[in-house]
């Protein structure tokens, strides 16, 4: 059976600790005859026909041992034999456990017999290769590509190069002793070896028996790994403490990373809250309300919000009768806020149910205003009707206890309030807004109060008229008065001007006459003119300058004369 082919492992059962114990004792004795089996094996395989090297292979080391833990034995060849060709001591049973699988390997082999530890061989059990055989073998198979080695396949060998053992499992369920199947780590083996694309097999005997072949692969070697409780048991209890606090700390801090943030819960900005258990669902409405902000409540509660800006409600055709029996509609709207000391008590009496029962209430609360209000201040009084609604909204809903003296003058409700001790909280909230909307009446008062409007407006209209005729005839009389009066005052004004111009004039001529009259006796007088004629001529030679078209002149001779006078003088 060609196993490198197929590339199965074999695993055989580990032998119990006593033959452990007793492989330790004769490993000593057992290392001299391996040594002489593995250069007997050798010789039979390395031929110079096949390597066309020399035949004598470079035998292994005495004191080379396995780079394995105490427990564990030393890598041995699985073709040990006496110089005779038979088993030696205790590797008897190790040699037959490992022997060829084949007429040829046992002839081959010397004869190597059956292992006395192993149980009956169920049907269709092989013996595991021999040594000769699993020389020749892949070590594995490679991925995506089937190697296809003849058994007579020539070999080439490196000198320079060894092979990392591995382990190869046993494909058969039965186990030669029961004892419980491990995995042993065995070192490298030197010498030479095959150049493959994997390494050569191997099969290493440990003790008595052989315990399993090994198969070289790419990892270089397995650790041994002991048991649980016996790795336990070694620690010293310095190290175990160690252990311990180190997995107390981690618990610890596992625990805060987990339960710190949980243990934070958040407010908005426009929320207030209450403390509520998650695991039961109990409401702390004691312990007051939290404002917005991280609040440290731990991580088995959270908050249990409410609103902590306006929350505004709108009631739509509230029906009303009033006392006269008139029936009519009006819708509103207003703005409440909790209080945040009465959360608590809001949260006790209504849980999250109290918007609706706030807008029950307030609805009742207008309808018994509204029935009361004369049809006259809904038609005429419109804020006054919208001051009675919010009046009436604040002392249903907000109760009649007093507030603290800022509130109170900025909702200006101190004429609400009740100074008692027994006075009624209300439903917890403040109304400090009311808009009144629409109001809903018949259509035949809305005609009546129509027509009455309109003759209020014609009597208005009427009255409005007669004043304006009567404020006519005022306003002509005095504008006429006031033209009498402007027309006496220029009469006046032109009489006396006319007499003082008169005056004027003639006293101007009287001036101007007096200063003619003493300068024309000047005049006479410088000129001795005593004559009344010649007075008389130059007088009317005076007048007659002042004539416009008068042309005066003098002839030649008179002219020649006077210069002449004039020169000589």
């Amino acid at each position: 059976m060609d196993f490198r082919r197929h590339g199965f492992k074999y695993q055989l059962a580990r032998i119990s600790e006593e033959d452990e114990e007793a492989e330790e004792e004769g490993t000593d004795e057992g290392t001299a005859l391996m040594d002489e089996q593995d250069d007997n094996a050798f010789k039979d395989e390395d031929d110079p026909e096949s390597d066309g090297v020399d035949g004598s292979p470079s035998p292994h080391s005495d004191g080379e041992t396995s780079p394995h833990s105490d427990d564990e034995a030393s890598p041995r060849s699985d073709s040990e034999t006496d110089p005779e060709g038979n088993p030696t001591g205790e590797l008897e049973t190790d040699t037959a456990a490992v022997s060829s699988g084949n007429v040829e390997d046992k002839q081959a082999g010397g004869g190597c017999k059956e292992d006395e530890g192993m149980a009956s061989r169920p049907p269709g059990y092989q013996d595991p290769p021999s040594y000769e055989e699993t020389i020749r073998m892949s070590a594995i198979k490679v991925e995506g590509e089937t190697p296809k080695r003849d058994r007579d396949e020539d070999l080439e060998w490196d000198q320079d190069e060894s092979v990392e053992p591995n382990v190869i499992v046993n494909p058969f369920s039965d186990l030669r002793d029961g004892s419980p199947q491990e995995d042993i780590e065995l070192g490298e083996m030197p010498g030479r070896s095959p150049r493959l694309t994997g390494a050569t097999a191997e099969v290493t005997p440990s003790g008595d028996s052989i315990k399993r072949f090994v198969q070289p692969m790419e990892i270089e070697s397995q650790t041994t790994q002991k048991p649980f409780h016996i790795c336990f048991s070694e620690m010293n209890s310095r190290s175990l403490l160690i252990i311990i606090f180190s997995i107390l700390i981690a618990i610890v801090a596992v625990l805060i990373v987990v339960l710190l943030p949980l243990a934070f819960s958040y407010v908005e900005y426009y929320e207030l809250g209450l403390k509520q258990q998650r695991s039961t669902g109990q409401v702390f409405f004691n312990d007051g309300a939290f404002e917005s902000g991280r609040h440290a409540v731990g991580p088995d509660y959270i908050f249990k919000k409410y609103p902590s800006w306006a929350t505004s409600v709108h009631l739509d055709d509230i029906a009303v009768i009033t006392t006269a029996g008139l029936s009519l509609s009006f819708s509103c709207s207003f703005q409440y806020f909790i209080r945040e000391e009465e959360l608590g008590l809001l949260e006790q009496r209504f849980d999250q149910g109290y918007p609706e029962v706030i807008k029950f209430v307030a609805e009742a609360a207008l309808k018994n205003v509204a029935a009361s209000i004369n049809l006259s201040l809904y038609l005429e009084q419109r804020r006054q009707v919208e001051i009675l609604f919010h009046d009436a909204l604040r002392a249903k809903l907000g109760g009649n206890c007093c507030p603290d003296l800022e509130e109170c003058l900025r909702y200006d409700t101190c004429h609400l309030c009740s100074n008692s001790d027994v006075c009624s909280r209300g439903y917890h909230i403040n109304v400090p807004f009311f808009q009144l909307l629409e109001i809903n009446l018949p259509d035949v008062i809305l005609d009546r109060n129509l027509q009455v409007q309109l003759m209020h407006e014609e009597a208005e209209k009427e009255t409005f008229l007669q004043q304006e005729r009567l404020t006519r005839k005022r306003t002509e009389e005095l504008v006429q008065g006031i033209l009498n009066s402007a027309s006496e005052v220029t009469n006046n004004s032109t009489s006396q001007a006319s007499l003082i111009q008169s005056l004027g004039e003639a006293e101007a001529r009287a001036i101007v006459e007096g200063s003619v009259s003493g300068g024309l006796t000047l005049m006479y007088n410088s000129m001795n003119v005593t004559v009344d004629q010649h007075k008389a001529s130059l007088h009317w030679l005076r007048t007659l300058e002042k004539q416009d078209r008068l042309v005066m002149g003098v002839s030649f001779q008179e002219y020649m004369k006077l210069i002449k006078n004039w020169t000589v003088t």
